[in-house]
């Protein structure tokens, strides 16, 4: 028996020949471009093997594997029990979502178990995927927020008018990427996998270095929601989070599609107008200023999770990405293909699943299922 590595082109690293696992790149998103271009994007099919679709079709497909058929997704405690509610249940909520685009039903999602622990790690290779929500108090080996985050800083001058400011640098909200699986195979066919392992799990690491608000704050503040609608979704979503460890598939995508039905769009950050505000009768300079942004919240686990199931950014695909069209893609007479209309896009901060992830999805699950079916 043998055992082979397929390492995605951008992660690729000196590996011993006998050593094989299929891994994807990991993606850092930060602040909204000033406009996102082209279509949905989604890893290379072998790059999707340890996505919740690639497990899947591990199991549904019969190949040998190693890795319990019950896929955990672990979510790190916060130490308060109501924000371990709105997380667990939108952990769930978001996979839900992925999962019915995906084409998916109640009894794949059921194979999935969610669980709320102390500590994830991500190295933890029992887990299918590790949710942490970045707490520096909490920070542990592997987390790596120093080298994935930064606190926003801010400058000021006086001007005029009164203050100006403008924010130094990027901030990072979020970074996600799906589980490394090792396959082997006999004699002189890699093509057969004769057994496979997860090497690591997926992770998902959101920033320590903002206020991380559940979705009842993104409906809140969500500008173009109608009252009604707006108490009708709130209702629902306390229901939701009453129930957060065993809302059902139905429960949870019926509640998405109701967010998709009135366009629920979270508003943009305020806290930089907010603390400009609050500066400027000071009429004097500002150096290095941090301030917190309340902007992170579901849409940006949702996009996070996107990128677990194989999703890259719409508005910037690698050239190694696949890509494609969908209903809401323009293009100018040059053939350049613009949209915002994307929860993977960096344009409008989506708290549901737009035709162009849906068409995305569809096409990634379908890649990794007939990929996984051509190993039997």
């Amino acid at each position: 028996m043998r055992r082979r590595v397929l390492s995605h082109p951008s992660l690729a690293k000196s590996l011993p020949m006998a050593a094989a696992a299929l891994t994807l790149t990991a993606l850092s998103c930060g602040r909204p471009a000033a406009d996102s271009a082209i279509k949905w994007a989604h890893l290379p099919a072998p790059s999707m093997t340890g996505t919740p679709m690639g497990h899947l079709a591990i199991i549904e497909q019969k190949i040998p594997h190693t890795f319990s058929d019950r896929l955990n997704v672990c979510v790190q405690k916060s130490g308060q029990n109501e924000t371990d509610q709105h997380r667990l249940l939108e952990t769930r909520l978001a996979h839900a979502m992925w999962l019915r685009e995906a084409g998916y039903g109640r009894d794949e999602f059921e194979t999935l178990s969610f669980t709320l622990e102390d500590s994830c790690s991500t190295s933890d290779a029992s887990h299918m995927t590790v949710v942490i929500f970045g707490d520096l108090s909490k920070e542990k080996p592997g987390d790596q927020f120093a080298q994935l985050f930064e606190a926003a800083s801010m400058s000021c001058k006086s001007e005029p008018d009164g203050i100006s400011c403008r924010s130094d640098g990027g901030l990072h909200l979020g970074w996600g990427g799906p589980a490394v699986i090792g396959y082997s195979f006999l004699g002189s066919d890699p093509g057969k996998w004769v057994n496979t392992a997860r090497r690591t799990p997926g992770s998902i690491k959101l920033s320590p270095h903002v206020d991380w608000m559940p979705l009842s704050f993104d409906l809140e503040m969500a500008p173009d929601v109608k009252s009604a609608d707006r108490e009708n979704l709130l209702a629902r979503y306390a229901g939701l989070v009453r129930t957060a460890y065993s809302a059902t598939f139905s429960d949870l995508t019926d509640f998405g599609k109701e967010l998709a039905k009135v366009s629920a769009i979270s508003a943009q950050d305020k806290e930089f107008r907010r603390t400009m505000e609050l500066l400027a009768p000071q009429q004097k300079d500002v150096s290095n200023y941090v301030y917190r942004p309340k902007m992170a919240g579901f849409h940006t686990l949702l996009h996070e999770v996107g990128h677990t199931f194989g999703m890259s950014h719409a508005d910037n695909p690698n050239a190694d990405m696949v890509t494609g069209s969908s209903a809401t893609t323009t293009c100018d007479s040059a053939g350049v293909c613009k949209t915002k209309e994307s929860a993977m896009a960096y344009g409008k901060f989506f708290t549901y699943l737009t035709e162009d992830d849906q068409a995305g999805i569809k096409a990634a699950a379908d890649a990794v299922r007939k990929d996984i079916s051509s190993h039997k």
